[in-house]
């Protein structure tokens, strides 16, 4: 990732993209919340486990790359 300016955090590309084409593909690694609720249930539970170690992991790591997204064409939105 990099620094898009006054714009905030980004990815770049190292070619030319052709219109239409598949640039990311979700693999089963991927985890996909459908509504506000079970995504902020899922951050408070990970500072629940975390919040005494402050070396560790916290919920600002996947709010970092958390984006928003309708899987269909004007479809309802979901947190990836």
């Amino acid at each position: 990732s990099f620094q898009a300016g006054d714009k905030g955090r980004g990815v770049k590309a190292s070619r030319d993209i052709e219109m239409g084409e598949l640039v990311y593909e979700a693999t089963n690694n991927t985890v996909v919340f459908s509504d506000g609720h079970t995504w902020r249930k899922f951050l408070f539970a990970i500072h629940e486990k975390y919040r005494d170690d402050v070396d560790s992991f916290t919920p600002c790591e996947p709010l970092m790359w958390a984006w928003v997204q309708a899987l269909e064409e004007e479809g309802p939105l979901h947190i990836f």
